[in-house]
């Protein structure tokens, strides 16, 4: 992470690590809507700039930098932290089965789907049309 801290192209980014021990382990994977508990670390770089005329630079530093932590990344991610992400990442993150019992859960609470920015859990039956507002 120094090569990648050395060439950051922006004083504005920030690469970031985030401790996930302790009270998030004790929790069972299997138990959580949030997979990977065992994970020690959330790594995320946040690219910021000013100009469009810095985009590709930023850009590609950006990728660069996640991409060197690939070998000791576990697959999947923070779906909170998931932007502009095709709609199947969010059930990759989350991984079927999870997804299956967070779908029902939100069938039970929002089943016409009034809840849907950001990553959206469709409902188990999504498609029934919203009731009048």
């Amino acid at each position: 992470m120094a090569d990648s801290l050395a060439a950051m192209p922006s004083p504005l980014s920030s690469i970031n690590f985030e401790y996930l021990r302790g009270a998030i382990a004790d929790v069972p994977d299997e138990d959580s809507a949030f997979p990977n508990r065992d994970a020690p670390f959330i790594h995320t770089v946040s690219a910021q700039w000013t100009g469009p005329q810095e985009d590709a630079g930023n850009i590609a530093w950006t990728r660069r930098s996640v991409e060197r932590l690939d070998p000791w990344s576990h697959t999947g991610g923070y779906v909170n932290y998931l932007v502009d992400e095709r709609a199947d990442k969010v059930r990759e993150v989350y991984g079927d089965a999870r997804y299956r019992r967070l779908a029902a859960v939100k069938e039970t609470y929002d089943p016409h789907n009034v809840l849907h920015h950001n990553q959206n859990i469709r409902p188990v039956t999504a498609d029934r049309p919203a009731p009048p507002a």
